[in-house]
């Protein structure tokens, strides 16, 4: 059975992920000239979420984890030239497309890891 704490900390550190894409994905239909700071605290949440994971190989090893995991990753790639250059312009259909699978992905880790109470619904984060 996993830590409970590290079981609390990677849902709540995944919501704080989702929380992040949110701002970050709603920025997308326009230039990205102001948006680093969003794409900042998106990826050094990603980071924290990462890192909780490896708090406990029952959560590192779970299948459902790891696919949110894959989620954000793919939601990521299209803001990747905010690291090298900015204006970037970013496709917000795409964008909210990769946002609301994420959500998905978050819904179905968190009920597999016991805290259905957790789950989200994509337009009120």
């Amino acid at each position: 059975m996993a830590n409970p704490q590290a079981v609390e900390m990677v849902v709540t550190q995944g919501l704080n992920v989702l929380k992040s894409m949110n701002g970050l994905w709603n920025f997308s239909n326009r230039k990205m000239d102001k948006a680093s700071d969003d794409y900042t605290r998106f990826f050094a949440n990603f980071h924290s979420f990462d890192v909780y994971t490896h708090m406990d190989p029952e959560v590192d090893e779970n299948e459902h984890v790891q696919a949110f995991q894959q989620h954000i990753l793919t939601f990521d790639a299209p803001y990747a030239p905010l690291r090298v250059k900015q204006p970037a312009e970013v496709d917000v259909k795409e964008s909210k497309e990769l946002y609301e699978t994420a959500v998905e992905a978050y819904n179905t880790m968190v009920t597999e890891l016991g805290k259905a109470d957790k789950v989200v619904n994509a337009k009120y984060l």
